[in-house]
């Protein structure tokens, strides 16, 4: 497992991965082309950075190959909030004192 490099949090396709990752948890290279509407060249090259930093799993089963996020990769857990978060599933507390003490997020 490699360091995670920063340049690759700057590239619109692993936002777009990782969304469409979160939200379905594994997908087929053909879905994750269509959900991202990434070109394949694109697509291929940046799960291969992503499985090189060891964020993504890729499965291989005859032709087809499955996408899954890699969940003991250090960094999973808090993209999976991030990500979760902007999505909307979480709503931001008009106030910090209502609800749980401290937090700023609720369940929706």
């Amino acid at each position: 497992m490699e360091m995670l490099e920063w340049s690759l949090l700057t590239r619109p396709c692993f936002w777009k991965i990782i969304r469409v990752l979160v939200r379905e948890n594994e997908v087929n290279i053909s879905h994750l082309l269509h959900a991202t509407g990434l070109n394949y060249t694109v697509l291929r090259k940046c799960l291969r950075d992503m499985e090189n930093a060891g964020i993504v799993k890729v499965y291989r089963i005859a032709r087809l190959r499955v996408v899954v996020l890699n969940w003991r990769h250090y960094t999973i857990p808090a993209l999976y909030d991030l990500v979760k978060a902007i999505d909307g599933r979480l709503k931001v507390s008009e106030s910090g004192s209502e609800g749980e003490e401290g937090s700023l997020f609720r369940q929706v």
